[in-house]
């Protein structure tokens, strides 16, 4: 009976987020979506492993294990600037999307009397692209990592979703060691403060944002009015950064943004930073299959949004990949107990 349910599962069943009884995911026993007294902290189903993933602010990512699979827990601290039903945005925009680099939700779980929420996520990764492209990484598997991103953006955007904080911290690698697919895999994360559209037209908005300076679009830092071509100015971002990463200059990157004093993001230094991409067609990345990235980099980076090319238009350009057209990974047996 709708009576019976507690106000916290009355707001889930309204944003239809309790999902049926064949598709529940119910680990906890008490549903996808699980509520706890606050005198039943122990009850909750999961092993502390003591790796934290990352935190900000207002969150903390862990690493924990359910049942014997390997699952990050997002610990959202919730008050008077964030309620928990705000933060449930990020669990609405995630049930909707099944797509095989999109980090899935696997549950959630709240306390009697506490404004948390905890959202459990799959899979966990092993660093994000910021630190994988410090590493000794292999090239051919950074470019391929080109054509999954342009493809799960234009998916996104499929969906009338915008993410608008597209940036390497977000951009999550998994190595998958043991895996028949041993290459590694990208996923993109953090969908704190996307947002969802009834149409195209809805998603062109003006209203205030949070946003990354760093990768946020110009018209995203101005507060004027933005569409989906704000996600590919910010994806654009990243794909410079992955292109100087191969060509073995990201620190000339870097120092075209730490030289301007004033303003260090990318849409402050834009005409500087399509030169350098430009520049990166007399480096062997043409051999390594990097110059469509190149040219869909100086379009995705142009200052006025209507003559950025659409996700779709992006993805046209860029080779994709059979891991890219399948869904959400499913949940796996950590290799600890295999």
């Amino acid at each position: 009976m709708p009576g019976s349910l507690t106000p916290w599962k009355r707001f889930l069943k309204e944003r239809e987020l309790l999902p049926s009884a064949f598709e529940e995911q119910n680990s906890s026993g008490r549903g996808q979506h699980a509520e706890y007294s606050k005198t039943e902290v122990g009850k909750v189903p999961l092993e502390r492993c003591g790796q934290i993933l990352g935190h900000s602010a207002n969150a903390l990512v862990e690493v924990v294990k359910c049942k014997r699979i390997t699952l990050a827990r997002k610990t959202i601290r919730c008050g008077r600037r964030m309620r928990r039903e705000d933060a449930a945005k990020e669990v609405e925009h995630l049930q909707r999307l099944n797509h095989a680099h999109i980090v899935r939700v696997v549950g959630t779980y709240v306390f009697e009397h506490s404004r948390n929420l905890q959202i459990l996520i799959y899979p966990v990764a092993d660093c994000d692209l910021e630190t994988y492209m410090e590493t000794d990484f292999d090239r051919d598997v950074l470019v391929r990592f080109f054509g999954c991103l342009a493809h799960t953006i234009e998916y996104l955007h499929k969906k009338l979703i915008k993410h608008i904080d597209i940036k390497p911290k977000n951009i999550l690698v998994r190595y998958r060691y043991g895996s028949y697919e041993q290459a590694p895999k990208i996923y993109l994360a953090d969908f704190g403060i996307a947002r969802s559209y009834e149409s195209a037209l809805d998603a062109e908005t003006c209203s205030p944002t949070a946003y990354t300076r760093t990768y946020a679009a110009p018209e995203v830092v101005a507060q004027e009015t933005r569409g989906f071509k704000a996600d590919i100015f910010s994806l654009g971002c990243v794909f410079a950064e992955m292109l100087c990463a191969l060509a073995y200059r990201s620190d000339e990157l870097i120092g075209i943004l730490q030289e301007n004093i004033e303003d260090k993001s990318f849409q402050a230094n834009i005409e500087t930073v399509q030169y350098l991409v430009n520049s990166l067609r007399d480096q062997d990345l043409i051999h390594l299959g990097a110059d469509l990235a190149i040219f869909n980099c100086h379009r995705m980076l142009h200052r006025d949004p209507d003559m950025r090319p659409p996700a779709n238009i992006v993805l046209h350009y860029l080779p994709h990949h059979q891991c890219c057209i399948a869904m959400s990974d499913r949940l796996e047996v950590s290799s600890d107990y295999q």
